[in-house]
């Protein structure tokens, strides 16, 4: 009942009171310490706070009921899904490792792309969201992709078919990585599995060094971070051949 309780305040007055959010990890915490035997409301409590406390940037609140997470239920399924969600959370500021079959039917890698800024988009075409992004997207690939700029799409649908005809329909140039095993799309994609995505659209951004800038990106910021981050690259290939000579 308290966890309920609090989660039903996290809730509703996350914004205006975020000690409810601090509530709600709190007794889920307390739930699970008092009844470790319950495979099915600790776990869930855990995690529902967690994802709730990451939604509204409480980030160490929410580190602390994932890994709690992992180390009480270590062979549940929600386990395995905050292991990838906390390898997301802690990958800003680290180098990651990209690549996969694309619907071209060839095969795109991050390393391939070093020395550029690479926006990476998580997408689903039933995601209105990214519908409504799909404008802005396409005019930073225009702009930006003859001095820079990379993008490429981790696509988390279902059809191949119906994934080829959207991208057709909207225009979408950029590479997609999809792969062919039905078993490892929609949300079982694989690069989605290991770094813990549990919604989309989401964009990152990653420098010309490969390493992870932003994993969040707001789309309204969108256009002003890539086109400071092509800058600067810019600036700084421009200026190394005087710096070596």
């Amino acid at each position: 009942v308290l966890v309920k309780f609090a989660q039903t305040n996290a809730t509703r007055f996350a914004k205006q009171e975020p000690r409810w959010l601090e509530e709600f990890a709190r007794q889920a915490r307390m739930y699970v310490s008092n009844f470790p035997q319950d495979r099915l409301r600790g776990p869930n409590a855990l995690f529902a706070s967690a994802e709730s406390c990451e939604l509204y940037g409480r980030i160490d609140e929410a580190k602390v009921c994932y890994a709690l997470l992992q180390q009480q239920f270590p062979d549940h399924l929600l386990a395995t899904q905050a292991t990838g969600i906390l390898r997301r959370i802690a990958i800003i500021g680290q180098p990651m490792a990209l690549g996969g079959p694309t619907l071209a039917g060839d095969y795109w890698s991050l390393d391939d792309v070093r020395g550029k800024t690479v926006l990476i988009v998580f997408w689903s075409s039933n995601a209105t969201r990214f519908a409504n992004a799909i404008e802005t997207l396409n005019s930073l690939h225009r702009q930006y992709s003859g001095s820079g700029l990379e993008i490429v799409g981790v696509n988390l649908d279902l059809d191949e078919d119906d994934v080829k005809e959207f991208l057709k329909s909207r225009q979408i140039e950029w590479p997609q990585i999809f792969f062919v095993e039905e078993d490892q799309r929609g949300w079982d994609h694989p690069v989605a599995n290991y770094y813990g995505i549990r919604q989309v659209p989401m964009y990152w951004l990653v420098d010309e060094q490969g390493i992870v800038r932003e994993t969040n990106v707001p789309l309204e910021q969108l256009t002003d971070l890539v086109s400071q981050s092509v800058s600067v690259n810019e600036a700084e290939r421009t200026e190394s051949p005087a710096t070596n000579k």
